[in-house]
């Protein structure tokens, strides 16, 4: 699957309709990495939707065959990423299908709006424009006005969705999209060889949403080095050698007080609609883990207001969150069926617990290493301004009550998505990154209507055609000046 064809808004088509139709051998193909949840799961062996599309068949968290879907599994003194499921990604979640009642389906847009941007830029694959060309053509004979507001030429490959198990870790799927690129770069080495006659030097922009920032940094700075058992990974900046242009929108780069209060409540998408996921479920997941805020924020605080390391596990069995606690035992019994013993079951499940934690705790120190990216290539961040966001955290038995909030997207605080190692507390000074910005943009809007906005979608189609946009002019323009 593409990116989509139609542009959001007609103004933004006709901006972009000349160059969008250009042939250039120099244009970068574009990869979209959206974030958690936002690829569509699928069992592989029977195709049923396990999260994307809900029917009436489809599997249910409130069943135990379906809890063990959603799920990923637990097995004792093994590493996480040795512990395999039958569930598979199957493409980005560009749209959020529920279909449960006869007769009535409903819609949300994750992503159909950031894909439909693209294509008003003129990013879209062979697929969907002969299946657009097609759909014009019968309504041409119809009488209709086609779909399409945008002439794509020849037809551009140059826009892929890299979906992925959101479940995994970043690291994990980290090393996917190492090989993701790879053969994408094949696919378009061959394809410019046809149109062309030279495949030139094939880079790739990226344009990640939310955690699919944290696993393109991770990519970008190690590739798809595993996390040492001990110490960080080898800092090569493996990735940024097919890399030219990377687009961080709305990333946790400093974690997300969210991410705490699902592992504690559990995750509902649509209330009443769509079932509710238990904590113990979404507690199987190393990448919920891996959106922890950082403990020396100390956002996470006890009664009297002493900070709390968010990964040391005997926190977790104090306070019995998640995981740790002592009320798991039915759906413990639907994850682990062949295990008889309540406390084998609770033993299993905080071993787990604590593995998730520590490849956490590793996985941000590697992150956090201050180091400056290649000059080869320019990252640029997108941060939400929308509206009071999560900052602070009183724990409490089986949860904790919300202390304070501060400026954000209402997901990721404002200093996150800086990726501002001050924390949420500076007011004023210069910002501290822990990533080298070539820019940083700050846009009124939530978390996921972020990549919806004109302003936003506009400015992402002259940086990436290279019209200037958010760092004003593209590096190879200042070159030459």
């Amino acid at each position: 699957m593409g990116c989509a064809g139609t542009a959001p808004k007609k103004n933004l088509a006709e901006s972009y309709n000349t160059v969008a139709s250009e042939e250039l051998l120099e244009r970068n193909p574009v990869i979209v990495i959206p974030g958690i949840m936002g690829s569509k799961l699928i069992d592989s062996a029977t195709r049923e939707s396990v999260w994307g599309v809900y029917k009436r068949s489809s599997v249910s968290p409130k069943t135990p065959e379906g809890a063990r879907y959603f799920a990923l599994p637990m097995a004792a003194g093994r590493d996480l990423h040795e512990v395999k499921d039958g569930v598979i990604s199957n493409g980005v979640l560009d749209t959020y299908e529920v279909n449960i009642f006869p007769g009535l389906a409903l819609y949300s847009k994750p992503y159909i709006e950031l894909l439909g941007v693209l294509g008003a830029g003129g990013y879209v694959d062979e697929e969907l424009v002969l299946a657009q060309q097609k759909r014009d053509k019968e309504k041409e004979k119809k009488k209709k006005k086609p779909s399409s507001q945008v002439d794509y030429g020849d037809s551009h490959f140059s826009c892929f969705q890299f979906d992925y198990d959101w479940r995994r870790s970043n690291v994990e799927n980290a090393a996917r999209l190492k090989q993701f690129i790879q053969d994408k770069k094949k696919q378009v080495e061959a394809s410019r060889l046809k149109k062309f006659g030279k495949k030139g030097d094939v880079k790739f922009d990226i344009v990640a949403h939310s955690m699919g920032g944290l696993l393109c940094r991770y990519y970008m700075q190690y590739g798809d080095q595993p996390l040492p058992a001990k110490g960080l990974p080898k800092l090569t900046w493996e990735g940024v050698k097919d890399l030219d242009k990377v687009v961080l929108v709305g990333s946790p780069h400093l974690g997300s007080l969210n991410a705490l209060t699902t592992l504690n409540r559990g995750l509902t998408t649509v209330p009443v609609v769509l079932p509710h996921y238990h904590s113990a479920l979404v507690g199987t997941m190393p990448a919920v883990y891996e959106l922890l805020p950082r403990a020396r924020h100390g956002l996470v605080q006890d009664k009297e207001g002493n900070a709390l390391d968010v990964f040391d596990i005997n926190v977790w069995k104090k306070y019995e969150w998640g995981l740790a606690s002592s009320k798991n035992d039915k759906h413990l019994k639907w994850l682990l069926p062949e295990v008889e013993s309540a406390q084998e079951r609770r033993e299993i499940a905080l071993e787990h617990l604590g593995k998730c934690l520590d490849n956490a705790k590793r996985f941000h120190q590697a992150l956090d290493r201050k180091a400056k990216h290649p000059d080869s290539i320019s990252v640029v961040g997108w941060a939400g301004d929308s509206g009071e966001t999560l900052i602070s955290y009183e724990a409490r038995e089986g949860g904790g009550k919300g202390l304070a909030y501060s400026s954000g997207d209402e997901t990721v605080p404002r200093y996150s998505a800086a990726a501002d190692n001050r924390g949420p507390h500076a007011k004023q000074g210069r910002i501290d990154p822990m990533v080298y910005w070539d820019d940083i943009n700050y846009i009124y809007k939530d978390h996921i209507h972020m990549t919806q906005d004109l302003n936003f979608s506009d400015n992402l189609l002259a940086y990436l055609l290279n019209q200037g946009g958010s760092i004003g002019v593209s590096r190879k323009a200042k070159k030459k000046n």
